[in-house]
């Protein structure tokens, strides 16, 4: 689930989310829905507007383990949003959206992968060439 902040003009921050806790907050806080985004007829996410500290407020008590940025440094930038490691479970946090694995499997992942390419290459174009064990 993706979470960004950005700001708009001065004081004034947009809020995207499509976490379900962050919008509740972000309607308990006072924040304007600026627009609502539908997928095949159901709500997926909402974009808020309101003030720079309740913006700020919303996304610390959410997300607290990530410091938030002085808005000169960066225009716009991506929050955060969890996701599973696919080799040991760990949830981590991440800002891309095509992440799978923590930083402790990713190296070992890739080499798999890669093994298996070659692999599959040398199956496909020099059979024998490929020593069998």
């Amino acid at each position: 689930m993706i979470t960004e902040a950005w700001c708009l003009e001065n004081d004034v921050y947009c809020l995207f989310t499509q976490n379900e806790n962050v919008a509740i907050a972000a309607k308990e806080a006072g924040l304007k829905i600026m627009a609502d985004y539908y997928k095949n007829g159901k709500l997926y996410a909402l974009q808020f507007l309101g003030s720079e500290d309740k913006v700020k407020d919303i996304v610390n008590q959410q997300f607290p383990e990530i410091p938030l940025k002085n808005p000169k440094e960066a225009e716009r930038r991506i929050v955060a949003h969890k996701v599973k490691c696919v080799r040991c479970g760990r949830d981590v946090l991440t800002t891309a959206n095509r992440q799978k694995y923590c930083p402790n499997c990713r190296t070992k992942a890739y080499a798999e992968a890669h093994r298996k390419a070659v692999r599959n290459h040398y199956l496909k174009h020099k059979p024998d060439k490929l020593e069998t064990l």
